[in-house]
This record gives structure tokens, C-alpha cells and sequence, in this order.
């Protein structure tokens, strides 16, 4: 099975532990299921990281498996990010060099 996508994710939150999350949460889950289909996943997941953070963070002895999910994903796209800007970075200064 391969790895869940954020639109997999955040309806698995969605719907299995909605009554548990924050109105903030929730409001932020519903916009980025809108901007799904047009907007790069990565820039969208790392956009969610601070309020699954912060929702981690009131409830950290159980919080709902889904949310815990989501957050490893982002964990995951926020280091796939900051290896891409690295690497942008990286090769603007070679090329400035040249």
C-alpha cells in the first residue's frame, strides 16, 4: 500500500474525529480540502503544520490516530520542502560563482 495523500488524510480527520478538534482546525481542514485540486499539496500541508501542531499539543497523552497521520505527513512534506529550498539555494550560489 502506498502512502496516503493529504486529501485521504484530512477526510480520515474529517470524519473520524471532527468533534475533537478545534473550530481553527476544522475552518483550516475545510479550506485546504477546497484548494486540493489546484494548489501544490506540499505548500498546502506545510500551511496546516502549526494548527496540527497546536492541536497535538492540547491533547498530547491520546490524540486521534488520524490526526497523528497527518501530522507524521507533514512531517514528511515539510523536510521534502526544506530539502528543495536547500538545494535552491544551493545552486543559486554556484551559478552566482560562475
Amino acid at each position: 500500500m502506498g502512502e496516503p495523500n493529504l486529501e485521504t488524510l484530512i477526510r480520515d480527520l474529517y470524519n473520524n474525529a471532527r468533534q475533537n478538534l478545534s473550530e481553527d482546525l476544522v475552518a483550516a481542514l475545510l479550506e485546504t480540502a477546497k484548494q486540493l485540486p489546484s494548489t501544490n499539496e506540499r505548500l498546502l500541508a506545510v500551511r496546516l503544520s502549526g494548527l496540527v501542531t497546536l492541536e497535538l499539543l492540547k491533547n498530547p497523552k491520546t490524540p486521534a490516530p488520524e490526526l497523528v497521520n497527518l501530522a507524521r505527513f507533514i512531517r514528511r512534506e515539510e523536510d521534502k520542502y526544506r530539502g528543495t529550498a536547500t538545494s535552491a539555494l544551493i545552486w543559486g550560489e554556484i551559478f552566482k560563482m560562475l
